[in-house]
C-alpha cells in the first residue's frame, strides 16, 4: 500500500503543480482571487506531505487519522467546487475528489490497524 500512497501522492502533487499554472493565469489582475486560489495549492502540497508522512509511519495512528479528516474535508472541498462552477462532473473536481477519497481510505486503514 504504500506505493499506492506514493504514486496518489505524486498525482496530487503534480496536480498541486497544475493547480498553480492554472490560477496564476486565470487569475491575472485579480489578486485577492489568486491570494486564495494559492493558499488551496499549499493545502494540496501539505495533503500530499501528510499523506507521504502517514506512509512512513504506518504505527502513528494519530497522523493516520488526522490525515484521513484533513484529505476526506479536501475531498468534500474538490466536490463543492464542482458545484460552484456548476459543473459537478468537472474532470479536475472529479480527480482531485477521487485521489482524495482513495488517500483517505489507506489512512483510514492505516488507523483502524
Amino acid at each position: 500500500m504504500t506505493l499506492l500512497t506514493r504514486i496518489l501522492v505524486g498525482l496530487l502533487v503534480l496536480g498541486a503543480a497544475g493547480h498553480t499554472i492554472g490560477s496564476l493565469e486565470f487569475y491575472k489582475g485579480q489578486p485577492h482571487a489568486l491570494f486564495w486560489a494559492l493558499c488551496v495549492s499549499v493545502l494540496i502540497v501539505v495533503l500530499a506531505a501528510m499523506n507521504w508522512l502517514r506512509a512512513d509511519r504506518p504505527h502513528d495512528l494519530g497522523l493516520a487519522w488526522v490525515t484521513a479528516a484533513a484529505t476526506l474535508a479536501y475531498a468534500g472541498i474538490s466536490i463543492g467546487f464542482g458545484f460552484l462552477i456548476g459543473n459537478p462532473m468537472d474532470w479536475r473536481a472529479l480527480s482531485f475528489a477521487a485521489i482524495s477519497l482513495a488517500l483517505t481510505g489507506l489512512s483510514l486503514r492505516t488507523a483502524l490497524n
